[in-house]
């Protein structure tokens, strides 16, 4: 696999006519993997890593002191969610540690890591002349712009970092609280950074005609917690909570302007004002979105009851539970990050809570430097074909269970819906323990049946029938 990538990148770089390649992107190979720097100037990178048999890939975001003097936490924030943004690929931004102790505050390396990062032999053209278009714009609009709004030919010799003016509008927001701050000519903005807030405020009409060159057009629902925003594709579902977005509309309020756009990352949401950009730390992504979507469920379930009574797949009331985690199966097998699973015994034998084992690549929680950021982790799956509620008194004591057989984490499939009880114990242990901890409720398996033809749906209408 690494073998053709190589290949493929050098066969772009005597022929660039067509992808217009940066001939001196720079190939670094390792025994499991290599790393090919799209973009030396902006520190940004693609990396291929091996996992088992599997190869995933990322980006990482790294500048260079030889090219920006001083503290580069400003531009490994703003590339690293620009960059991000461009690809448009669902992705989590995850902070490299920094090696040296005292310097947490700092940003000194960034991970990209796209909700679908496999790489394989059918899609590793279509992914490299994706990250090599994207490299290009990135460059052309940082600096087409800086040359435009400044009305110059070339970018600034020394690129030195600069105290903010004490005159500046940004410095009337948080007076007091404790920040990292700098201002650049080039590429040209004003940063304040609040690790307590786990937020930043940049003024920067670059950024801004960044963002809006890339503006996506959300419809929003206002569910039980959070505003849903539903743009185009699976993909690009997002959940901003009540609490975030009245701390977003406070700081809108204090500098009296309106919000103008909302950009989102899977832990990231990007708010444009009228001057102003906004970079808050919230969990937005594909989980909150389906926390939220189950509460709204609930709520729906009740209405329609009452009012509407429709459904879309009718699940029998009695479903036997062979089949059930035969169905189960098949779709963890068809899971583009299960590597591997395997049903623990006969479905009437006793298994001590495990219906099935599975392999999954997974990211790490703490990422270093130059070191692999993928695993593998053992999981149990669980498998209840309920009509009523799952509560966590359906459940084994996970941590034990865990414990007990040697695995790392948890995976419940269930055909009904999990109680308050139950979903508040899962969001526990996946947040303040750190288990890897997964859950499909009715919705998530509609979800996933909605992907397969008939005939794989056939197999299983003795679970469920199709009303189209």
């Amino acid at each position: 696999m690494l073998d053709k990538i190589i290949k493929y990148i050098t066969y772009l770089n005597k022929d660039n006519s067509d992808f217009n390649v940066n001939r001196e992107n720079l190939i670094y190979t390792t025994n499991d993997g290599l790393q090919i720097d799209l973009l030396p100037f902006w520190g940004v990178s693609f990396v291929v890593e091996k996992v088992g048999d599997i190869f995933c890939f990322y980006n990482s975001i790294r500048t260079s002191s030889w090219i920006f003097g001083g503290d580069r936490t400003d531009l490994h924030d703003i590339i690293s969610i620009c960059y991000s943004l461009l690809l448009d690929d669902n992705i989590t931004i995850i902070d490299i540690q920094h090696p040296i102790i005292g310097f947490e505050d700092e940003i000194y390396a960034r991970i990209l890591l796209p909700h679908f990062h496999i790489i394989n032999s059918d899609n590793f053209k279509e992914i490299i002349d994706k990250q090599i278009f994207f490299a290009n714009c990135f460059a052309q609009i940082m600096v087409g712009n800086y040359l435009e709004l400044n009305n110059k030919t070339e970018i600034p010799d020394v690129l030195s970092i600069k105290p903010i003016p004490q005159h500046s509008k940004i410095n009337e927001i948080y007076k007091n609280a404790n920040c990292i701050e700098s201002s650049r000519e080039f590429p040209g903005w004003e940063y304040k950074r609040y690790p307590n807030k786990q937020m930043c405020i940049i003024k920067s009409k670059i950024i801004s005609l960044f963002l809006n060159l890339i503006q996506k057009n959300y419809t929003v629902i206002e569910g039980v917690n959070s505003l849903l925003f539903i743009g185009k594709g699976d993909s690009n579902k997002y959940a901003l909570s009540d609490k975030f977005n009245k701390q977003l509309n406070s700081i809108a309020k204090k500098v009296k302007e309106k919000v103008c756009n909302y950009h989102f990352l899977n832990n990231k949401v990007i708010v444009q004002l009228e001057q102003f950009i906004i970079f808050l730390d919230a969990e937005c992504g594909k989980t909150q979105f389906d926390i939220e979507k189950e509460k709204i469920r609930i709520r729906h379930e009740n209405e329609n009851k009452y009012i509407f009574n429709t459904a879309k797949v009718i699940w029998q009331k009695k479903i036997a539970p062979d089949k059930f985690e035969d169905l189960v199966y098949d779709l963890l097998s068809k899971h583009p990050e299960v590597s591997w699973v395997r049903k623990v015994s006969n479905t009437y034998e006793p298994d001590g809570g495990r219906d099935l084992i599975a392999e999954i690549i997974v990211s790490k929680d703490n990422v270093e430097e130059n070191k692999p950021i993928y695993e593998l982790k053992k999981i149990i799956v669980q498998c209840k074909a309920y009509s009523k509620g799952i509560s966590k008194r359906d459940v084994l004591d996970i941590r034990d269970m865990l414990e007990y057989y040697d695995c790392d984490g948890y995976w419940l499939i269930t055909t009904s819906h999990l109680t308050k009880g139950l979903t508040d114990y899962l969001c526990k242990l996946r947040y303040a323990n750190k288990i890897w901890t997964e859950w499909w409720t009715r919705i998530e398996l509609e979800n996933e049946l909605s992907k397969y033809d008939e005939e794989f749906l056939s197999r299983y209408l003795p679970i469920f029938s199709i009303q189209k």
